[in-house]
């Protein structure tokens, strides 16, 4: 699945009426597109391991969409540099 794809799918499920109850756990609301978690695994598991996405994916800024990235990407390619600079963006 191209990036393209996969952020269109992921459009279509956000939803408005969940960012009331992100924003209940301490989610910072700015940049959330209102996907559930159970949504999430259920792209995941679609999508599989993809390393050449993520990057993409935690560059777009939104919170569900980076944590899908967290959920796609293959451990074994993942380094110090990416995790420091994944940890300098968190916000909630």
């Amino acid at each position: 699945m191209d990036y393209d794809a996969l952020m269109a799918r992921l459009e279509g499920l956000g939803s408005a009426a969940n960012w009331t109850r992100m924003a209940r756990y301490g989610i910072n609301t700015a940049r959330v597109s209102g996907i559930l978690a159970p949504e999430l695994k259920a792209v995941a598991q679609n999508v599989g391991r993809y390393h050449a996405l993520v990057g993409r994916l935690w560059a777009s800024g939104i919170n569900e969409v980076r944590m899908l990235a967290t959920h796609i990407d293959e451990p074994a390619k993942v380094n110090v540099a990416q995790m420091e600079a994944w940890v300098a963006d968190f916000d909630s």
